[in-house]
């Protein structure tokens, strides 16, 4: 089989069977199936869902299709779709890969759910405190995350075109002028620049096909490096070691849950740093190659921590509080991390000592505004590069819908 996971389940009204959705999506679209709780049936109801299904009474399943949310007539004692697919009109906030229903459904004949806002977003530079120095010269897009190039000049933006698909674009930071950088249909995100500037890694997904890493040139155009195209585990791109010889990322596995391996980029195998029965992810390994920064939840709540790069070994703790990490400053001599119960307050810890390893105190290094999409530190440290709304967000709601069916006379 090549299915990764069984996700969200949801009871039909007998107690005893229930719908769930299988990853990973193909071309696109979950397959909805039902299965039954003394394991003795499992049958494909959908195969065009976008995002999970619910039950709604009367006789019905919800869900989403091609970002609009849809009811199909459903038989529930018998489990079988029983008709063609109704247009509901409206257009939910989507679920992603995650397989679930973006969407809740009462006995009563109420639908709630978040309704898409989409918000455009502007680039500007700010101090550290979040006070905007300096717009960049660019034309607002629906722009998610960026990633600043080791010269401070360029970076590269995610852009989502819908429920299955992303775009990245390089913008130059002193003309505004944006570019398609990648060009696969599917999701292309999670990048990271090479330390000299001359490439970049990200994460794509075509809409039928494992996850893998792409490797690219900047302004070069030659032809792109592919990695683990066979890997079909959830994964996330931490960054590069500093002699950019290898990616650092998280991987998904189903008995130890999150765990930090390696990717050499030689064509040669990728290997487990860190796997342990927990959480462990946003491995950052420092300018000098001799550490390893990232976040664990051993103790019970995510923490910070070090440990030797690339051998392992003693753990050195970071935080107590509960925290995630940033980074490394550009020598590797600094720390950033947020507390979990303060995300937008950014502190900073000092290497005091290597032989042991060791950090001074913490002390607060920034703040980020509430409005904020995402930042980025400047290479000098003293400037953020941050994605900010182009004016005023309009305001996330939750819609309740009554008597839901009667929108299906309309059809």
């Amino acid at each position: 089989s090549t299915e990764t996971a069984h996700r969200y389940p949801y009871f039909l009204p007998d107690g005893k069977h229930f719908l769930f959705s299988t990853l990973p999506p193909q071309d696109g679209k979950f397959t909805i199936w039902l299965g039954s709780l003394d394991g003795s049936e499992r049958r494909k109801v959908l195969d065009n869902a976008g995002t999970g299904a619910v039950y709604a009474a009367p006789g019905y399943l919800v869900y989403q299709r091609d970002d609009v949310l849809v009811a199909v007539p459903f038989d529930a004692a018998k489990g079988q779709v029983t008709g063609e697919a109704i247009p509901l009109g409206d257009r939910p906030l989507g679920t992603g890969f995650s397989g679930a229903a973006p969407l809740s459904a009462s006995t009563n004949g109420t639908l709630a759910y978040l309704r898409n806002v989409p918000s455009a977003t502007r680039l500007v530079w700010t101090d550290l405190s979040g006070n905007v120095l300096s717009p960049v010269p660019m034309v607002p897009g629906e722009y998610t995350d960026v990633q600043l190039a080791p010269d401070g000049r360029h970076a590269i933006l995610k852009r989502s075109d819908g429920l299955f698909a992303s775009d990245l674009w390089s913008v130059d930071l002193e003309r505004g002028v944006v570019s398609r950088f990648s060009y696969d249909p599917g999701f292309n995100e999670n990048s990271a620049w090479s330390p000299d500037g001359s490439r970049v890694a990200y994460l794509q997904a075509a809409a039928n096909s494992a996850p893998c890493f792409v490797v690219a040139s900047v302004g070069t155009g030659a032809a792109v490096q592919r990695f683990m195209e066979g890997d079909d585990a959830f994964k996330f791109l931490s960054g590069w070691t500093p002699d950019g010889k290898a990616l650092v990322f998280s991987r998904q596995d189903p008995r130890t849950r999150r765990d930090i391996w390696v990717l050499p980029l030689d064509g040669s195998d990728p290997w487990p740093y860190l796997v342990t029965p927990y959480v462990e992810e946003s491995g950052k390994v420092s300018s000098d190659g001799r550490w390893m920064l990232y976040n664990s939840d051993e103790s019970g709540r995510t923490e910070v921590y070090v440990q030797a790069y690339p051998q392992g070994g003693a753990k050195y703790q970071v935080t107590t509080g509960g925290a995630f990490n940033h980074g490394w400053s550009k020598d590797g001599t600094r720390i950033y991390y947020s507390e979990a119960a303060r995300w937008r307050v950014v502190y900073a810890v000092d290497v005091i000592s290597q032989d042991p390893f060791r950090v001074g105190r913490p002390h607060q290094a920034g703040q980020f505004p509430e409005d904020m999409f995402d930042a980025q530190l400047a290479p000098d440290g003293k400037r953020l590069l941050m994605l900010l709304p182009n004016g005023i967000i309009p305001p996330q709601s939750i819609a309740i819908v009554q008597n839901w069916p009667s929108l299906l006379k309309k059809h």
